[in-house]
């Protein structure tokens, strides 16, 4: 019984980690980038002046800046709490127990991989006929 509660939470938290540790999408914007995308839309759709344009592109580029630092904190505290997970486990598994848990995490991240590729590529497809 102990075991499968085990099973069950190192399979939630393996999950939500795996999806926090994704790589960074290489088409992400900067928040400058962002900013800048903003503010241009909005420029044209309200008619902003030229003032009023930068100051909504800073007020923008203020709060992207912010989220991205928060971003960035999140990530790193999923890291470290998967890294105590990892040591954890590694105290309580056998040493063969733990090489079968490396297997299966990795087979589970390779079945992720081809998914996600998957997904990725519908996306972008959809993607394509929006505009």
């Amino acid at each position: 019984m102990k075991t499968r509660i085990i099973a069950i939470v190192f399979g939630i938290m393996i999950s939500t980690i795996a999806f926090a540790q994704q790589k960074p999408d290489r088409n992400r914007m900067t928040p400058e980038e962002r900013a800048e995308r903003i503010s241009a839309r909005l420029t044209e759709d309200l008619e902003l002046t030229e003032e009023q344009a930068e100051e909504v592109e800073a007020i923008h580029l203020k709060y992207a800046k912010q989220a991205e630092a928060e971003r960035e904190a999140r990530m790193q505290a999923m890291k470290e709490q998967h890294a105590a997970m990892e040591r954890e486990l590694k105290a309580v598994l056998t040493d063969e127990q733990y090489q079968k848990l490396e297997a299966k995490q990795a087979e589970r991240k390779e079945k992720r991989g081809e998914r996600r590729g998957g997904e990725r590529r519908e996306r972008s497809h959809r993607g394509q006929h929006r505009n």
